[in-house]
């Protein structure tokens, strides 16, 4: 069922609202106001009860509804969301005729779709399903004692449910000062937060908009900014994107700033991520680290300031020059970007891109409803079959759940946001058949896992558990000269194009990190379930794992931070 979500959930909507037609069928609640409660594919009666309440649209949700369908086919179903219409059937890039690259798409499914609260992150999301859908409710809250969802400040419209999952989407986490929500409207059209799939798609145009040789500047060192840089080199560059050493760089200037010393520095160990920064600029890449960006503001540079910056950057014979040739006043409008560090530095850029990795949870409906919040994680907490209080249960990136391996945590992936919506829907349903024979709630034994694929520099990385720089690491590498795929990055160190990594806590193994070994994932898996514990000298550390014959393999340790 996982991996057909993957591909998009099957499972879709009925009905919207409003519709003119649906007025004289509505109920005294649906009247009230233009958000009425539809449902009009359908012979059953609108009512102010039902059996199953989602709050929250987006990956989560719709993990949940193909659980309760496929349990209870006819079951009740009504979800609450904060868009205003459901989406146009055109919404994909695929349905306009727009080629996307794999590695973008990729991008975007692994690291924002999940953290999407939109109906149309799901391709098939309109369908014959009967599900009901509460539009443009940006205000609720539960009454738990009486199992009730309260859809206005005063308390007089309410809705029963027996079972309700809050899966409310997650938002990007902004930096440390450089908040996207507050930077002046007039220069968002040059900014891209990434926080939308439209936003992707005005990165596979961003050549039309910035021309061949423009200049970008990516904030953030994680992998989110990390995969973009790369995606705009291999969609920028001539020759065979999937060449893992390409000869020719990307005409399109880059520059990644980040606060760490190297790229991915937060999750990898030192000497991974300080390859992973050479092989980037073996691309062309200019790294910027251990710079905090702090303001981001709109300049004005006439004929002859851009004539210097061009002729600085090498491009005076090239590209745009032909702009600065005439006497001409021109003035043309640019991004000045300053970044604090030992030194302050400033980025002139004709579009940024902030790409924070991770998401914040969005709690506000339990935090209105007296549940309980984790103090040190975020989200809402919840218990091992993902249940918070009363038949009401949390799931997706604001549950912050016990895993019985690693303790409580909360996690923003996209495979835990699929699992957790699945195994939520399931045990709603199992314990609103209890009563009648039916099948026992089961707890989330599920290990979230990310993928990152850093095609343009040679790397497929997919983590499990607690995969942070801080803890002490232990790499299991296939010497360079044992590992002859073409697929490999040919330059550097080549000892790094497959290894593992184990992360430590007290010796214990919490985290497994996979280079170029995805073969490998269910046995890491077993491995974190299973709590290996390591001696001091490390002992049958090579044989953990079926990576290469033992002989072949090397040692790398390395204290966290």
């Amino acid at each position: 069922a996982a991996a057909a979500l993957a591909a998009g959930l099957g499972l879709g909507f009925s009905s919207l609202a409003p519709q003119p037609a649906a007025a004289e069928e509505s109920n005294d609640l649906a009247s009230k106001e233009p958000h009425k409660l539809a449902r009009f594919n359908t012979m059953r009666p609108k009512h102010k009860h039902y059996k199953y309440i989602i709050i929250g649209a987006g990956t989560t949700s719709h993990a949940a509804i193909e659980a309760i369908m496929s349990q209870d086919p006819g079951a009740d179903v009504l979800l609450v969301s904060e868009e205003a219409s459901l989406p146009h059937d055109d919404f994909f890039l695929a349905k306009r005729g727009v080629h996307v690259p794999m590695e973008m798409l990729s991008t975007w499914n692994e690291w924002r779709r999940h953290a999407t609260a939109r109906l149309e992150t799901e391709p098939d999301a309109i369908s014959t399903a009967p599900i009901t859908v509460l539009l443009h409710k940006r205000f609720c809250r539960l009454d738990v004692e009486n199992k009730k969802l309260v859809l206005d400040e005063a308390g007089h419209e309410t809705i029963g449910f027996d079972r309700c999952l809050i899966a409310t989407a997650g938002q990007p986490r902004p930096f440390y000062i450089l908040d996207s929500r507050k930077i002046n409207y007039k220069i968002r059209d040059k900014i891209n937060n990434l926080a939308t799939f439209q936003d992707f798609e005005a990165l596979v145009r961003l050549e039309d908009r910035v021309g061949k040789d423009g200049r970008v500047c990516i904030v953030g060192g994680g992998f989110l900014g990390t995969e973009v840089a790369l995606a705009l080199v291999n969609q920028n560059r001539d020759g065979d994107s999937d060449d893992p050493a390409p000869s020719a760089p990307s005409p399109l200037k880059i520059t990644q700033a980040f606060a760490e010393s190297d790229p991915l520095a937060k999750t990898l160990p030192r000497y991974l991520a300080a390859e992973v920064g050479s092989r980037l600029r073996t691309l062309g890449i200019d790294l910027l680290p251990n710079h905090l960006v702090t303001e981001v503001r709109e300049r004005i540079v006439d004929n002859s300031v851009a004539s210097e910056a061009a002729a600085a950057n090498g491009n005076g014979d090239g590209g745009d020059s032909e702009l600065f040739e005439t006497d001409e006043y021109i003035e043309r409008e640019v991004l000045q970007i300053t970044a604090v560090g030992r030194s302050r530095a400033s980025i002139e850029a004709d579009y940024a891109i902030l790409a924070s990795t991770h998401c914040d949870p969005v709690t506000r409906v339990a935090e209105g409803s007296a549940m309980e919040i984790d103090p040190h994680n975020g989200g809402i907490m919840v218990n091992g079959m993902l249940e918070a209080v009363n038949g009401i249960y949390a799931a997706g990136s604001c549950a912050s759940y016990f895993d019985a391996g690693l303790g409580r945590r909360r996690v923003d992936r996209f495979d835990h946001a699929v699992n957790s919506g699945l195994l939520a829907g399931i045990n709603m349903v199992a314990m609103e058949n209890g009563a009648r024979g039916g099948q026992n709630p089961q707890v989330y034994t599920h290990q979230p896992a990310f993928h990152s694929n850093l095609s343009g520099i040679g790397l497929h990385m997919i983590g499990v558990g607690l995969v942070d720089a801080r803890l002490k690491t232990v790499g299991v590498w296939v010497s360079g000269n044992k590992v002859q795929e073409e697929t490999c990055w040919v330059g550097g160190d080549r000892s790094l194009n497959r290894g593992v990594v184990y992360y430590l806590e007290n010796d214990k193994v919490v985290g497994i990190l996979l280079v170029n070994a995805s073969f490998l994932l269910g046995r890491a898996r077993d491995v974190l379930r299973f709590g290996v514990q390591l001696n001091q000298a490390h002992a049958g550390l090579k044989r953990q794992m079926p990576l290469a014959p033992e002989e072949w393999l090397e040692v790398r340790w390395e204290d966290g931070a």
